[in-house]
C-alpha cells in the first residue's frame, strides 16, 4: 500500500526489501530477500511486485538462497519476454513509419533503457507504447500513421499528443510532445531534446534521454499514482543509476527543474526511498534544495497521490490548474486544450440523458 508522507519512504517496507535484495550483494542481499519472502506467499504478493520477479530469481541463484518457487519466478520472466517481444514488434513498425519521413523520436522510460542496452527484454515490463516527438513534427507524424491505417483514439491525451490504435495488433501507440504529461513547457522539452543522444533500437535510429532527464522524468511522472507505476519508476531510476559505466547525473539540473515546476516534493520522497534501500547517496546539497523548495511551495505537489481522491474532485482539479499556470508547467496551446476539454466534460454533465 502506498504511503502517506516522505518519511515513510514513498512505498511500503516490502518494496524496500525487494530493492535491497537487488541493490546489495552477500548477506545484505540474501537477508533482505528472505525477509521479503517471509511477508507473504508469491500468490499473495502485490501485483506491482511481479515486475521484479525475474530479477529476484537471479538474486536467489546468485546468493544461493533456497527458493521453492524459483521456476515460478523465472516463468514470469519468460512471460514478460513473450509480451515484450510483441510490443517491440509494434514499436519497430512505428519507428519504420516515422523514419520514412526522417522523424527520430525519443524512446522514454523502459524503451530508453532497452535502447541503451541497460536491460534485457525478460527483465522489464513494457506497458503502453509512448514515443516523444518534437511538437513541430507531431502533425507530420500523425499524417504518417493515418496513411498507414492507424486509427486515432480521442481523449484527454489530445492535449499532450495523440494516441493511435494499430491495424496490426491490439497495441496502442501514443505520440507525445513531452516525456511528461504534467510538464509540456516548450523550454523544458527543448532541454530534453538538446541533451538527448542518438542510439539504435533493433537497428532503427532513435533518441534516448540523458540519464539526468530520464531520472527526473521517472521521479515526477504524473502516472505514478498507483503502486504498479510507482514501483516501475523506482526500478527505472535504480537502473539508470546502476547502468552503464560512466553514467553521470547532473544533480543541479534535477534540483533546478524540480523547483522551476513546483515538483520538489516528489523527487525528495523518491530519492529518500532510494537512499534508504540502496547504496546510492544523493548529494546532500541537492536534497536540502529540494526540501527548501518543497517547504516554500507548501509541499504536496499532488503527484505522490497523498490525497487519493483529490484529483477526482473539483477542488483538486482547480488546484492543479492553478499550479499548472503558476509554475508554467504547460505550453499555452496545451493549457488551452486542457481547458477546452474540461469545459466539454463540464457541459456534458448538464446535458439531460434521454430515457429509454
Amino acid at each position: 500500500m502506498a504511503v502517506a508522507t516522505p518519511a515513510d519512504y514513498y512505498l511500503d517496507h516490502s518494496y524496500g526489501l525487494i530493492l535491497q535484495a537487488l541493490a546489495y550483494r552477500g548477506t545484505a542481499s540474501s537477508e533482505a530477500y528472505r525477509q521479503w519472502r517471509g511477508l507473504c506467499s508469491l500468490s499473495d504478493a502485490p501485483f506491482a511486485q511481479h515486475q521484479a520477479f525475474p530479477w529476484l530469481a537471479e538474486v536467489a541463484i546468485r546468493e544461493g538462497v533456497h527458493e521453492d518457487d524459483l521456476k515460478r519466478l523465472q516463468g514470469v520472466g519468460r512471460s514478460l519476454w513473450s509480451r515484450n517481444t510483441a510490443v517491440t514488434r509494434s514499436v519497430l513498425l512505428v519507428l519504420d513509419i516515422l523514419g520514412s519521413n526522417s522523424i527520430v523520436p525519443i524512446l522514454p522510460s523502459v524503451l530508453g533503457l532497452l535502447a541503451r542496452q541497460d536491460v534485457q527484454l525478460a527483465e522489464v515490463a513494457l506497458g503502453s507504447i509512448e514515443l516523444v516527438v518534437r511538437s513541430e513534427e507531431h502533425p507530420a507524424a500523425q499524417r504518417l500513421l493515418e496513411t498507414h491505417s492507424y486509427v486515432r483514439v480521442a481523449g484527454l491525451t489530445d492535449a499532450i499528443g495523440s494516441t493511435w490504435r494499430s491495424p496490426h495488433d491490439q497495441n496502442t501507440v501514443s505520440l507525445r510532445i513531452s516525456p511528461l504529461a504534467n510538464v509540456t513547457n516548450r523550454h523544458f522539452v527543448q532541454r530534453v531534446f538538446a541533451s538527448a543522444v542518438h542510439a539504435k533500437f533493433n537497428g532503427r535510429r532513435v533518441q534516448v534521454m540523458s540519464p539526468t532527464y530520464q531520472l527526473f522524468c521517472a521521479m515526477v511522472h504524473s502516472g505514478s499514482l498507483d503502486e504498479i507505476s510507482r514501483f516501475a519508476r523506482i526500478l527505472e531510476g535504480f537502473r539508470v543509476l546502476n547502468g552503464q559505466a560512466g553514467v553521470t547525473v547532473d544533480w543541479p539540473v534535477v534540483a533546478q527543474e524540480s523547483e522551476r515546476f513546483g515538483l520538489s516534493d516528489t523527487p525528495l520522497a523518491y530519492l529518500t526511498f532510494l537512499a534508504h534501500n540502496t547504496p546510492f547517496n544523493p548529494p546532500a546539497a541537492m536534497l536540502e534544495a529540494l526540501a527548501r523548495s518543497s517547504h516554500t511551495s507548501g509541499g504536496r505537489d499532488g503527484s505522490l497521490g497523498w490525497e487519493p481522491n483529490a484529483r477526482g474532485k473539483a477542488s483538486g482539479k482547480i488546484k492543479s490548474a492553478i499550479e499548472d499556470v503558476r509554475y508554467s508547467r504547460h505550453s499555452p496551446e496545451v493549457l488551452l486544450r486542457k481547458a477546452a476539454w474540461a469545459a466539454r466534460r463540464g457541459a456534458a454533465r448538464f446535458i439531460p440523458r434521454r430515457e429509454g
